[in-house]
């Protein structure tokens, strides 16, 4: 069976010597640590590294938002129906919507960048779900972030992942990089259905994201049930 990290700098008292922390007392001889900040980055791995996953969230905040503009194209900016479908759909749904609508009424062109557009959304929305999703797994080694992840539908298998810097800074520009492409598509495929007034060219397509993938195979303890299998057809 595997053995994870146990955290403890955040739940015992600091050790003498080591980076200061405060204590909090709520009375009644009921105290808790405070740590400094120092001792929560040394709790999850290298700064920098943390640095850059907390960028690719963000970036890829920006990025879905994109899917916003491309519900406007697609449901005629129609704006209540839009805001609704972009807060009541899963990103899969809206893909799905998108995917849908464009296939109706939109140029070949129009088609063939904004499927581009969204498949490499995908790759993005997969490793943000990783990071995210994720916990720290430390351990003594400043080239990576140490991670695991459950892995869905094996209750107590996990996937180890050991994130280099360039792993997670690269995931931060091909979200801001989609963000930008999207955005463009908007702009061009608006354009185009309102009589190409502007004449905006395509936009260059951004490098396809690089998946996240786990540097270790999957760890399944020997009490784990079989995976969960699909009902008889």
């Amino acid at each position: 069976m595997r053995r994870f990290h146990r955290p403890t700098t955040l739940l015992s008292k600091p050790a003498s010597g080591s980076s200061p922390a405060s204590i909090l007392s709520l009375g009644g001889g009921l105290e808790f640590v405070v740590p400094s900040w120092k001792q929560v980055i040394e709790e999850i791995g290298p700064r920098a590294h943390i640095e850059a996953a907390g960028a690719f969230a963000l970036a890829y905040n920006k990025l879905e938002w994109s899917l916003y503009g491309l519900l406007g194209l697609v449901l005629k900016d129609d704006d209540d129906v839009v805001v609704f479908m972009f807060n009541e759909l899963n990103n899969t749904q809206k893909m799905n919507l998108i995917r849908h609508m464009v296939d109706r009424s939109f140029s070949a062109d129009s088609r063939h960048h904004i499927e581009y557009g969204l498949r490499c959304f995908s790759i993005c929305a997969e490793n943000r779900n990783i990071i995210m999703h994720a916990s720290p797994d430390r351990s003594p080694d400043s080239r990576h972030l140490n991670v695991v992840k459950g892995v869905k539908g094996r209750p107590g298998a996990v996937n180890e992942y050991a994130f280099t810097l360039s792993d997670l800074r690269d995931a931060a520009k091909s979200a801001l990089m989609l963000s930008d492409y999207i955005y463009a598509l908007v702009d061009v495929i608006g354009d185009m259905l309102m009589g190409a007034r502007l004449g905006l060219s395509w936009p260059q397509k951004p490098p396809q994201p690089r998946k996240l993938s786990s540097s270790l195979r999957p760890e399944i303890p020997e009490d784990a049930p079989p995976p969960l299998q699909p009902p008889p057809l």
